[in-house]
This record gives C-alpha cells, sequence and structure tokens, in this order.
C-alpha cells in the first residue's frame, strides 16, 4: 500500500490582520524584579495574533510509503486513556524511484501525535497500517492523495 498524487505540507504562523482580545489578570503580589510589576493587581486586554495556514511546501505527483509508524499509550490506568499515532512518512518521485533506490527519498517527514482511539465505541480499528495512511490522507494539504 502507498499513497500518490500530489500534496502541500501546511505550517502555521501568526496572522499580521486578524486578532482575538484577551484578558490578562496580574497578581497583585508580583516581585518588583517583575517587568509587569507597575501592572500589579491590574486587568488589561491584549490583542493576540491569531494562527492562520500557510504552504511551506508542495510535492506534486509524488509516492508516499510509510517509514514508521508509533503508538503512544498515554494515561494508561487513566478511566479514558488516550491512544496516539506517529506517522513518519518517506517521500518518492515514483514508484520506480522507491524500488529503486528506497534509502533515498526526496523527503521523510513525520506527523505530530493525533488521536486515533475512538472513545465513543471503546475500541479502535486495528489495521494500523490503514490508519496511517487515513491520517496522511486527511492532513489538511493531502486532499489529493490516493491509495494506490
Amino acid at each position: 500500500m502507498a499513497l500518490s498524487g500530489s500534496f502541500n505540507i501546511m505550517g502555521q504562523r501568526e496572522s499580521s490582520t486578524v486578532f482575538t482580545s484577551q484578558s490578562i489578570t496580574y497578581p497583585a503580589d508580583l516581585s518588583e524584579a517583575d517587568p509587569n510589576y507597575s501592572k500589579r493587581g491590574t486587568t488589561e486586554n491584549i490583542l493576540v495574533p491569531d494562527l492562520e495556514s500557510y504552504v511551506s511546501a508542495s510535492y506534486n505527483n509524488v509516492y508516499v510509503t510509510l517509514g514508521m509508524v508509533g503508538i503512544h499509550y498515554e494515561g494508561y490506568m487513566a478511566e479514558n486513556p488516550r491512544h496516539r499515532v506517529h506517522v513518519q512518512y518517506n517521500v518518492y518521485e515514483s514508484q520506480d524511484a522507491r524500488n529503486n533506490d528506497f534509502s533515498n527519498p526526496l523527503l521523510k517527514d513525520d506527523t505530530v501525535l493525533l488521536d486515533f482511539y475512538d472513545a465513543t465505541t471503546g475500541s479502535f480499528d486495528t489495521n494500523i497500517v490503514g490508519i496511517a495512511y487515513d491520517i496522511l490522507k486527511n492532513q489538511e494539504g493531502w486532499e489529493n492523495m490516493q491509495d494506490v
């Protein structure tokens, strides 16, 4: 199993035009060494830039295979443990390029940890390879990738 098609790697950056107002309350007992000492005991509203997505790299007509899939169990003894997956993938110019030299991809990258446990049913899919490819296809910017 592999993916073929075109995709974008997305990044996030602070917007220069869209902001959200947030209230900050400074404790009354700030030390004199604190840079906000003059604001102790007060509340102020500040504007914080929102995050916006952007295309940091594009790959067209490529072939993608899994390099590694890691499962992380967080809070194993907790009532609602988190089951998360980390996917490392390899990007090649084509299937032939992968078959001829699998150790030399155009790109070797990975995803952030993503949840894959379905807490509503109390179970999770045991096809980890299928999960990993679905995670890649469902990332923003990967809408044009297809199973091959």
